[in-house]
């Protein structure tokens, strides 16, 4: 079980936050994608999990012009309940 949260845990941080922070970068709700066959209409709900810009991206972002962005994840009491739940439902690759 406390395996299986990790695990949930890593996914989110390393694999689903990337993609999902790129937002109209700001604040606003963010969207939570499956791992399989995610698309526009696919969305679910992030569970719990939060994310909020640190260092924001420039006003101006040009193509071929690199710059660098930090944020914060914060997983609140009811992403791991969340996690649990919908892993129990879905199969998660290993």
């Amino acid at each position: 079980m406390r395996t299986t949260v990790w695990f949930l845990l890593w996914v989110c941080v390393c694999c689903i936050a990337p993609t999902c922070c790129w937002h109209d970068l700001d604040n606003s709700e963010y969207d939570c994608w499956p791992l399989h066959k995610p698309n526009e209409y696919n969305m679910i709900d992030c569970g719990g999990l939060e994310m909020a810009w640190i260092v924001r991206p420039p006003e101006t972002v040009k193509t071929g012009e690199g710059f660098s962005v930090t944020y914060s994840v914060t997983a609140q009491d009811s992403f791991y309940h969340w996690a649990v739940k919908t892993t129990s439902s879905q199969t998660v690759p290993s």
